[in-house]
Parts: structure tokens; sequence; C-alpha cells
């Protein structure tokens, strides 16, 4: 048994990654392991529902085995049919009426009991239809040899329910823009500050400011496209037009930063609106200063001050860091008034001379 001590240290953990994490695949490779770990569980799922009204696996230890569950369970399942009609948030299944029922289904001795699914919770997250497209569910389950769940692992539950449903909404929210929008209406949408477009002959069809300036870093203070880069935008020429490029292009590539760690670049293919292909640079901000991480763990920063940090330390107003980051303006807002405390500084810009290692005079401004 863990102490009250163990158990609050797990659920600050958990609460922070909630909101350090945009996507559902944040949920499954950081959020979904805590969570297992905070119950002791033996078994997980994240699903989502799709359009057919079935059900998609997302991440978890028993993804593998809900394909052959929607296929032949789905519709016979008695938890599965109260948990459409109540439409409960948080549930212990074992506690449901339907249990008994349960037990005695098909669906308990020939696919539950088999997979050491014999008590689980399942958590309901989103706004819209059960098992409908924008409906995310998690199952923590356990086998018979680990006993059932107490009161005490819905407690737990209840009180991290509202960051999970945060993390979903925040994903929703950017789901619908990408959707919604063309990739180059959804950069400047959200003001990406780390992006440019390319045709497939690699030269510049549109940059943000800080790409520029980052451009500038990497090409020593000359505002070109380096060189890695406009290879790779041809290599997307060869694969698009002749369908025979000499070597694959790669979705991620490393820059070279001088006197900086390097800089991660993720590269994706899209189209405009008459069809066109051409290139989305991203750059990964997180790696720009080689002095943040060593910064953040001498000030003892939270991973999620460090982020604003970062982007601090690029010149980035609250609000394009509320933006960039999907938190609130108040969240910015008071992760910034302690990074200051914690530093020791006055001033975001003395937060960021002391991120990029330069020193700070009670002067700056």
């Amino acid at each position: 048994m863990r102490t009250n001590h163990e158990q609050e240290r797990l659920l600050d953990d958990i609460y922070r990654s909630c909101f350090e994490s945009s996507s559902l695949s944040d949920l499954g490779e950081n959020i979904l392991p805590q969570l297992e770990n905070l119950l002791a569980a033996t078994g997980s799922l994240i699903y989502r529902g799709n359009t057919n009204g079935g059900l998609l696996p997302i991440a978890g230890s028993l993804s593998h085995i809900l394909p052959k569950y929607d296929h032949e369970y789905l519709g016979k399942d008695p938890i599965q049919i109260a948990l459409q009609q109540k439409r409960p948030k948080l549930q212990q299944v074992s506690l449901l009426p339907e249990w008994k029922k349960y037990l005695n289904s098909s669906v308990y001795h020939d696919f539950a009991k088999p997979n050491h699914v014999e008590d689980f919770f399942h958590i309901t997250l989103g706004d819209g239809s059960f098992n409908g497209t924008d409906m995310v569910a998690i199952m923590l389950t356990r086998a018979k040899s680990q006993g059932k769940y107490e009161e005490i692992h819905g407690l737990l539950l209840a009180r991290l329910l509202p960051a999970l449903e945060a993390l979903v909404r925040r994903h929703s929210r950017m789901e619908f823009r990408f959707n919604t929008f063309s990739l180059m209406e959804t950069m400047l949408e959200f003001q990406n500050p780390f992006c440019l477009a390319l045709n497939l002959k690699g030269s510049l069809l549109w940059s943000s400011k800080r790409a520029s300036n980052l451009l500038k870093l990497l090409g020593k203070g000359k505002n070109e496209i380096p060189g890695e880069l406009v290879e790779i935008a041809r290599n997307f020429h060869e694969l698009f037009y002749h369908k025979s490029p000499k070597i694959l292009p790669p979705a991620t590539v490393v820059l070279s930063v001088p006197n900086s760690k390097p800089v991660k670049t993720e590269i994706r293919l899209s189209r405009t609106n008459s069809g066109e292909p051409f290139l989305i640079v991203e750059f990964d901000p997180a790696l720009y200063s080689p002095t943040i991480d060593a910064l953040a763990q001498e000030s003892d920063l939270t991973p999620s001050e460090a982020k604003v940090l970062r982007l601090m330390a690029l010149g980035m107003s609250n609000r394009e860091i509320s933006k960039f980051l999907f938190i609130s303006f108040a969240t910015v807002r008071t992760h910034v008034g302690r990074i200051l405390s914690k530093l020791g500084v006055h001033s975001r810009v003395q937060a960021a001379l002391l991120a990029h290692g330069l020193p700070v005079h009670d002067d700056e401004e």
C-alpha cells in the first residue's frame, strides 16, 4: 500500500502532465502509464468512437483486443449498454446493477475473463454522444488476482477528471482547426512562431518572423534556407512528380546551430487550394537555448515553467505563449510570476538573459 504522501505525489505528477499536454498521443504515451501506476492497474485502454458507431483504439495494453470486442461483443455487452444509457463521467463497472448479468454473459466468460478484464473503471471524456467521434474514453482494468478496486481509487480518479477533460478539450479544439482550415490558414490562426513554407524547389514561400531569425542564426547572419531542407524539398519534388526519388525524404531532420544544441525540424507535405504541393517546415524551439535545461534544474522550475521560459527567451508575449501552448492567459501569467521569483530576477528581459547564459545587471529593463 502506498502512503498518502506517495499518492499525492503521483496525483501531482499526473495533474501536471495533463496541463503540459495537448494531444491524445500525449495522453496515451505520458499520462496513461501514470494512471496505471496510480491504480495498480493490470491493463489499460484509450479509445474513441468512429463514424460507424464502432470503437477505435488509441493507446494502451488492451488496444489489440478492441477490434474483436467491437466486432463480436459491443452490441450485446450489458455493461456497454448500461454505460450508453447512463453516460457516467466516471464509473467503477462492478458497482453497476448490470454487473451480475455481465458476469453470466458470454462477453465476460468468452472475452473479458480470458483477457483478465475482471474489474475496471470507465472514464468518459468529451462533450459529444457516447461512442461518437468526439468522445474519448479510458479503461483501467484489474485481473481477479489483483482484487477489486476500492472506493479510494474512484476518489483519486475523480480528482483528476477535470484535468483529463481539459486535455481532451484542447485536443478537440486543435483537431477541429486542423480539419477545418488549410495548414497555411491554421499556421496563421495559431500564430506559430517557428514555421515556414517552401515550394518543392526549396524556395521560401512564407516565413514567420521568428523562423526568419532562426534561419539567420542557422545561416550565420544570412537569411538562407539550409541546404538540408532544400535537398529534402527536391526529394519531395521527385516523389510527387516522378515517383522515383533517389532518397526517400525524411519526416524530421536535425539542423546544426552555431554555439548551441541542434534544432529538430518537422516536415510535412501539404497542398494549396488549387492542389499545388508545398512543404510545411516547423522548427522545435525547445532546444533553442543550450542553458535552459540546466537553469531550470538549478532553479527548480517545473516542466511547465521551463517550457514557458523557453518561449519567453525567444521574446514571445504572454498571449503568444498562451496560444502556442494551448493554455489560458492567466495560467501563463502565473507561470511567468513563478519563473521570475525562482530565478531571482525582476523582469522578463532579465529572465531571457539568464536563459541564454548572459549576465544580468540590476539596470536591465
